[in-house]
């Protein structure tokens, strides 16, 4: 029987679902656009077209480092 190498399987996912890397680097782009009150209407446009869960998830994650913690992706 042959196991798939933890590197590989890092990148293969399953149901087109993005990697934690990916959510937090919207996360990071979010809470960038947080920041600045002028470009907050863009925050939409970071989560556009992606499932429900996935959004929560990228939202949540520019939440806590948009209040300095450390980024974190909730299951």
């Amino acid at each position: 029987m042959k196991y798939q190498l933890p590197s590989r399987a890092k990148k293969t996912l399953v149901d087109g679902a993005i990697s934690n890397e990916v959510i937090i680097e919207k996360a990071h782009e979010w809470a960038a656009l947080h920041a600045n009150k002028k470009t907050r209407d863009k925050m939409d446009e970071v989560i556009a077209g992606l499932d429900e869960r996935t959004a929560r998830k990228i939202v949540l994650c520019g939440q806590r480092i948009s209040g300095g913690l450390e980024p974190k992706v909730v299951k």
